[in-house]
């Protein structure tokens, strides 16, 4: 990993990985990040190599933006409305 994104680029991931209007607000932006990690988890995926792909993008992409996931409120997503 290579540490946190710029600005433009978490917004970008965030906009294209989440699925989420450049608009979401961080609780949206939050909600779409839970949505996904669940769908793709590996406890509810099996062994399928696409769905643990995209969890591992999903995840990769939110520490990228200043440490841990949404879930943890302690990250780039919470300074993102600037």
């Amino acid at each position: 990993m290579t540490g946190p994104l710029p600005y433009g680029q978490l917004r970008s991931w965030v906009d294209e990985v989440l699925g989420v209007p450049r608009t979401a607000t961080q609780k949206e932006i939050k909600s779409a990040f839970r949505k996904l990690a669940r769908q793709y988890h590996p406890d509810v995926t099996g062994s399928d190599p696409e769905a643990t792909r995209k969890f591992k993008e999903i995840n990769e992409g939110s520490c990228r933006g200043g440490g841990s996931p949404p879930p943890s409120g302690s990250h780039a997503h919470a300074n993102m409305r600037q």
